[in-house]
């Protein structure tokens, strides 16, 4: 009996210290940052084809005539056009003493009024300084004086399962604070060949957008953006690095300029790698077309190339590349390392300016009837000469290539790295493979890339 009533006398005066030392005070740090969080609401006019209704007079005047006595009021008319004020709500931070506040794009994106409410209610008009729609990222300016900005931290230094908080409007509920830590970094949603997100699973909601997430020494380490509309635990916050190295640019040209070297790029899997005679497991990314006169055919750059470094560092994944070239200021000029032909070899290239819209290629138009009769058949595939260029006119499902990704529609521009145009180049070199694989390179959709699938025994 004594054990026992030891162990409930140490289990009460321990546990709330265990407690209290698992789970941080933030208490402190709240009242140090709340005042540089702001709400961020804006309006806009929304115009919207009306669906219509029909008149309730309709119905009576069936049973009553003509002559039926009451008016009803005016409703709108099918297809009539309908005008309205558009609301939403957001979060910010103060990053400078005179005003500069940063937010989400798509929290201020079309808006014609956007109001900034401080901490103790004040409210200003904000003008949209800079914004950059890949990065999501806005920077306002209010008139006013004396703020205090939020430090920003290093977002390179933080570490998976590092406590953090997150101070925004969620639900239009102001000075919401959430606890919780890192769950992973670097992370790709989807959003833009740019993401690098930290996942944190202190509470994020709508409303939260643009608004900080700190580290326990009060310093911003992300700017919350994203949640997993279907999940729990699941926010992503932009890495507070990304901003540290944009803002003079937001301020001073209203946009983010970003390295181009003008390739239609591919990842490179172990069958492409295998088939361009390199080791399974080797890592790059595979070009699949060269803009004529951009900085990558004037640095030697060649469609079939593997870029293995880029400026010195290895290309683990294939969304590395993106990060790299445009993080990188336009007019630098880089070494890049690739393979070819099963060699080494370096090149420097000169960053252009990436163009601020680019605009893809529209799609294939379809197949149309060959002008050619014959069709000529290999390794479960059916290629067939339409307008005088090699097509696939079809593909057997249970093949190799269809399972790599052929498929019917596709053009034909080379067969392991050879260019063929007609049935005998493509025979030839077809038949010119020393990997084990064949690998080729097609046009589908308007954009090339490479296809590889191995022989079958």
């Amino acid at each position: 009996m004594r054990r026992f009533l030891l162990f409930l006398v140490l289990f009460v005066c321990v546990s709330p210290l265990a407690f209290a030392q698992a789970y941080p005070d933030i208490t402190r740090l709240v009242k140090q940052v709340e005042p540089s969080v702001v709400n961020i609401s804006t309006a806009k006019e929304v115009t919207t084809a009306q669906r219509g209704v029909p008149l309730p007079e309709e119905f009576f005047r069936r049973f009553f005539g003509d002559d039926f006595p009451f008016q009803f009021p005016q409703q709108p008319q099918q297809g009539e056009p309908q005008t309205r004020r558009s609301t939403s709500l957001g979060s910010g931070f103060v990053v400078s003493s005179d005003g500069y506040i940063v937010t989400n794009n798509h929290v201020i994106e079309g808006a014609d009024e956007i109001t900034v409410t401080m901490n103790d209610e004040r409210e200003f008009k904000a003008k949209l300084i800079g914004r950059d729609k890949a990065l999501d990222l806005a920077l306002l300016k209010i008139e006013v004086a004396g703020l205090t900005p939020l430090r920003l931290g290093d977002s390179d230094a933080v570490d998976v399962g590092q406590w953090v908080f997150a101070v925004g409007n969620p639900f239009g509920l102001s000075g919401t604070v959430t606890v919780g830590v890192i769950s992973a970094k670097d992370r790709e949603i989807g959003q833009s060949p740019y993401d690098s997100f930290l996942q944190t699973d202190a509470s994020i909601n709508p409303g939260n957008s643009g608004g900080p997430l700190l580290n326990l020494n009060g310093e911003v380490i992300g700017i919350n953006t994203a949640i997993v509309a279907s999940g729990q635990g699941l926010g992503f916050a932009i890495p507070i690095n990304i901003l540290s190295s944009s803002l003079t640019q937001l301020k001073e040209k209203g946009k983010i300029s970003r390295g181009w070297l003008g390739v239609a790029l591919q990842k490179l899997t172990p069958e492409l790698a295998q088939s361009s005679g390199l080791p399974k497991d080797a890592k790059g990314v595979l070009v699949t077309s060269v803009e004529p006169g951009q900085p990558a055919e004037k640095g030697g750059v060649r469609a079939g190339d593997v870029i293995v470094t880029f400026n010195g560092q290895e290309i683990g994944k294939y969304h590395d590349i993106f990060k790299m070239v445009a993080r990188t200021a336009p007019g630098t000029t880089v070494n890049m390392e690739v393979m070819r032909a099963g060699g080494r070899k370096l090149l420097r290239v000169t960053l252009g300016e990436r163009p601020d819209e680019q605009t893809a290629d529209g799609a294939a138009p379809a197949p149309k009837a060959p002008e050619e009769p014959g069709v000529f058949r290999e390794h479960g595939i059916a290629f067939a000469m339409e307008n005088s260029v090699l097509v696939i006119r079809s593909v057997e499902e249970k093949s190799a290539a269809f399972g790599a990704g052929v498929r019917i529609g596709m053009q034909v521009l080379e067969v392991n790295d050879q260019p063929v145009n007609d049935f005998g180049t493509l025979k030839r070199a077809l038949r010119r493979t020393s990997t084990g694989f064949v690998k080729l390179l097609v046009r589908h959709q308007g954009a090339n890339r490479f296809i590889a699938f191995r022989l079958e025994s």
